[in-house]
């Protein structure tokens, strides 16, 4: 383990301030720096003892805190996104089973995303990022991912972050401002974000301006759909247990179907289970926007539930579009507000 103290001082030289968009999901962190885009799972692995080799991958990083102004983080190890599902796949954390998840593991996942990109010595950054319910743990979360940070990247030099949070916006925010750069809406209208998430789904009235006018979130997200697949009793007949989510959730996002490397299959229990998901933990969303249906011009699926196989006909039998984008449209909404925010401080 290496010392607890900054090991190196932060340069009397700051790089060039960089715009970041940061949308810390449930179930992906979604970073955008410098107009690179990131996305690595949300999990994390606390090291408590060394490893036998350090891993590389662009779905995350070993990261070491050495000093800053998080000290409850001094002398902590973690590997992030991927890796924490590979070094340990029964006991890894995942932010979709705390509800103040997105809080508790936000920097760690900000920093181990940050470590899958070209080794800088030093970062400097204008953060916006996003939240479930701004309102109630906008400054929390603020306060958590802000300051000056070390760290060491997969046991190489030393990286410096400087961290500032320009804005904390309720999730969908991003959304809609992409939704106008890329004509997914027109400006002046109303319309509703229904943003299918991992562990949520939340719904989002739009009004002209991008002002918002409602907001529901409900329980129920993606997350619901992994575990009906894992509990599903053909898919315990043949693996003679409970799925390991991850490895559904794998199969589903590569459009393989494909159960790991065993060779098992389970598109049709996907199939089966689709339908009952749909109808069972959308409808408290859909029946939260019913009263602003009729005046919207649009209601618009984001997020990872919005890119699902086959969710796209069920989505429009309910009038609802999506975008083959929809997994990015809040974190690239986030990136030009970063840029907005930066272009007026100067």
């Amino acid at each position: 383990m290496q010392s607890t103290s900054l090991a190196v001082p932060f340069s009397g030289v700051s790089p060039p301030l960089l715009a970041v968009g940061y949308d810390g999901g449930n179930g992906s962190v979604k970073l955008i720096v410098d107009s690179v885009e990131v996305r690595i799972p949300s999990y994390v692995q606390p090291l408590h003892g060394e490893i036998y080799d350090v891993p590389e991958s662009p779905e995350g990083s070993l990261i070491e805190y050495l000093g800053g102004d998080r000290s409850d983080l001094i002398g902590k190890r973690w590997l992030s996104g991927y890796l924490a599902y590979q070094n340990n796949p029964q006991a890894y954390q995942r932010v979709v089973d705390d509800r103040a998840g997105k809080i508790q593991l936000g920097l760690q996942l900000l920093l181990g995303a940050i470590g899958t990109l070209p080794h800088r010595m030093q970062w400097n950054l204008s953060v916006a990022a996003s939240i479930q319910d701004a309102q109630a743990f906008g400054s929390e979360f603020k306060e958590s991912l802000e300051g000056k940070h070390s760290i060491r990247i997969n046991d190489k030099g030393v990286t410096h972050v400087d961290l500032s949070v320009t804005a904390i916006v309720e999730e969908g925010s991003g959304a809609m401002i992409s939704g106008l750069a890329v004509n997914l809406i027109r400006p002046k209208t109303q319309n509703i974000f229904l943003d299918i998430g991992c562990g949520t789904a939340i719904s989002s009235v739009f009004g002209s301006g991008g002002k918002l006018i409602a907001r529901k979130i409900t329980v129920g997200g993606v997350d619901s759909l992994f575990n009906a697949i894992a509990q599903n009793i053909d898919c315990r007949r043949y693996l003679k247990r409970e799925g390991d989510r991850h490895l559904i959730r794998a199969g589903i996002e590569n459009g393989t179907f494909q159960y790991g490397t065993t060779g098992w299959n389970f598109r049709q229990i996907y199939s089966t289970e689709l339908k009952p998901w749909v109808s069972q933990n959308l409808a408290i969303a859909f029946k939260a926007i019913d009263p602003w249906r009729e005046q919207s011009e649009a209601i618009v699926a984001i997020g990872g539930g919005s890119q699902l196989p086959a969710i796209t006909q069920l989505l429009a039998a309910r009038n609802v579009i999506t975008s083959p984008d929809g997994t990015w449209l809040n974190a690239r909404g986030l990136d030009r507000l970063a840029q907005i925010k930066l272009k007026r401080s100067i």
